[in-house]
């Protein structure tokens, strides 16, 4: 379905609107990226992704991004699942292989990467590409013929009907599919990050009500959707894809030590 999102006008903010043009700091700071982080967080914006930096602030970038997913693991997400733990929610645990090594580090991140942020930015992915593809990751292969034919079809009916449009009102159509888009972007990028940490879900198990608990469990995993999408859009996949294999990495040490203290 073409529904192009460059065709916006100026007056249409892309970001959170502000007293003024807020200048470029001239050197990287952790504050400075923790209160862009704080806003992203408060109001998602597709935005247009940062010039080109040294290849110390990405590094220095990644590692406060890690910081904060490790220390909402340690205040917020380890508290809260061992409160479940101790109700009766049970967490499978991956046998710590080298083929599992492998998978969760030089694979899953660009796999995953690709289906739920590199298409962040355009309206036909995330409203018809992406649900498919997120189907699949679920298992659900069913559903995902289902999301891919009604997309499908749904390419061609509108690729049809803008075949019958003047010039005009094909720039007024895109230009209106635009605007909603943007609109409606901080919604579109929370379902994508909770998606996200739902797809982690088939690592936790329980009885009775503690089922209603499960999408609470992978608290950790959203928040990492989060900061993922958020180097997404404002530094580029590249970004995004290291954050997710050095994430999957240190959980994997940190996995072995505890495997090896308490042998």
């Amino acid at each position: 379905m073409n529904l192009p999102t460059q065709l916006v006008s100026e007056a249409h903010p892309d970001r959170p609107r502000t007293s003024g043009a807020e200048p470029a700091p001239v050197s990287w700071h952790w504050r400075h990226e923790l209160q862009q982080f704080v806003r992203f967080v408060r109001h998602p914006w597709r935005g247009r992704p940062e010039a080109a930096q040294p290849a110390t602030v990405h590094a220095r970038r990644l590692l406060l991004m890690l910081a904060l997913c490790y220390g909402f693991i340690l205040c917020i997400a380890l508290p809260f699942n061992a409160g479940l733990s101790w109700l009766g929610l049970d967490s499978d645990e991956e046998p710590l292989s080298f083929l599992f090594f492998v998978v969760a580090v030089g694979v899953a991140p660009v796999i995953e990467e690709l289906i739920f942020r590199a298409g962040l930015r355009q309206a036909a992915y995330t409203l018809f590409i992406g649900p498919s593809l997120i189907a699949s990751i679920f298992g659900s292969w069913p559903l995902m013929l289902v999301l891919g034919g009604f997309g499908t079809c749904c390419a061609i009916i509108d690729r049809l009907w803008q075949n019958r449009l003047s010039a005009g009102e094909l720039r007024l159509l895109k230009l209106r599919r635009a605007r909603r888009f943007l609109r409606r972007y901080p919604l579109i990028f929370w379902i994508y990050s909770i998606g996200f940490g739902l797809a982690h879900i088939h690592h936790f198990f329980g009885d009775g009500w503690l089922v209603l608990a499960l999408p609470l469990a992978v608290g950790a995993q959203t928040f990492a959707g989060v900061a993922l999408g958020y180097l997404r859009l404002r530094y580029g996949l590249a970004q995004s894809m290291l954050l997710h294999a050095l994430y999957n990495l240190t959980a994997c040490v940190l996995a072995l030590m505890v495997a090896r203290i308490w042998a």
